[in-house]
């Protein structure tokens, strides 16, 4: 996928020029944080005030392949006239060199609001990290399941850490074959994806059947022009659900916010998002230890040892949190005035 749109991007434009958006501080700055897909006020740009603000660093501003096509696909639709293909940084280490000493101050590290864009910005991080360059600069490397929930589940399960039962399918008929192995009602959703899109729970080998047609016939996330080529069908936890915002420093892992999620049901199941409730340790302090310790098991085996996380899990009726996602970003609702409110501190202070 990432590849097919690199290639597709040249074609539409073989030779746009790589140019570094940067927002400096009022002194120098002796170091500087690259954003990727950053549009929101809530976490971009309350992130690119502490940075200059508090610590008189600079910000790089870049975005993905998938962000800057859909950006390019709608400026020609609107008259806008942007290049935003030339804010994709590259990856040719030739290219990637000019760039970053085009900026002319050392990247210690890379926050991607966009879902979309995490693939990307952890490839981009690789590549400036083998560079003179990017000596200083800190980040997880590149790994796949930390998207693919498919990828995840198998290999934390292999880490011995508990997860839902699935079954990767590539076929209708694969879905059928398998649904006898479960309990109904099963989840059938795409191995990548984001939020509740186009994730479907099914109480009947019929229903099951006819959302794995549906995903099937969509498009793949992050891409324009593929088919998804696989469906997972998975147990449905009936339990509580929960999301645990982390921040990670080498390795030690400090839990922001708990929130609890109350959600109604959308017409494919209880999906919907009625509310989020932020969840007080002292509520149920053994609940609280449980979630956080599984989900800091679940950061260190994903070896993610830098940077924001918002990880979500459900309760199963044995009382064990199972992981639905982990995502490398932060979390992608205007939740940091509550937490300053009610917890003192938000993530990105902490990150700081």
């Amino acid at each position: 996928m990432f590849f097919d749109l690199l290639l597709l991007l040249l074609c539409i434009h073989p030779a746009s020029p790589f140019t570094p958006s940067i927002t400096l501080p009022a002194q120098t700055p002796k170091i500087g944080i690259l954003i990727v897909d950053g549009f929101s006020p809530f976490h971009s740009s309350y992130l690119t005030n502490i940075a200059i603000n508090d610590y008189s660093a600079g910000v790089v501003n870049a975005l993905s392949p998938y962000t800057a096509l859909g950006l390019t696909k709608t400026s020609k639709a609107s008259d806008v006239d942007e290049d935003f293909l030339s804010h994709i940084p590259p990856l040719a280490p030739d290219d990637l060199s000019d760039w970053l000493d085009a900026i002319q101050f050392p990247l210690v590290g890379v926050f991607c609001e966009s879902d979309a864009g995490l693939d990307f910005s952890e490839r981009l991080s690789c590549m400036i990290s083998s560079l003179p360059q990017g000596s200083h600069f800190r980040h997880n490397g590149h790994l796949p399941c930390r998207r693919d929930k498919y990828l995840l589940n198998s290999y934390l399960s292999s880490k011995k850490i508990p997860t839902v039962q699935q079954t990767l399918c590539t076929s209708t008929s694969d879905v059928s074959g398998a649904y006898p192995d479960y309990n109904p009602p099963v989840i059938v959703k795409p191995p990548v994806g984001c939020a509740s899109e186009s994730v479907f729970l099914c109480p009947s080998l019929p229903a099951a059947m006819e959302a794995s047609s549906y995903i099937l016939n969509q498009n793949e996330w992050g891409a324009y022009n593929k088919k998804n080529g696989e469906v997972l069908l998975q147990e449905f936890v009936e339990g509580r659900e929960f999301a645990v915002d982390c921040v990670s420093y080498g390795g030690h892992h400090k839990e922001v916010a708990m929130w609890s999620y109350d959600k109604t049901d959308s017409g494919f199941g209880p999906f919907a998002y009625r509310g989020t409730s932020l969840f007080c340790p002292s509520d149920d302090p053994a609940l609280f230890a449980k979630v956080c310790e599984y989900v800091f098991q679940c950061l260190s085996e994903l070896d993610i040892d830098y940077g924001l996380t918002h990880t979500e899990v459900r309760i199963s009726s044995s009382g064990d949190p199972l992981v639905i996602e982990v995502n490398c970003r932060q979390h992608n609702a205007n939740v940091l005035p509550l937490c300053r409110s009610c917890v003192g501190y938000d993530a990105v202070e902490v990150l700081g």
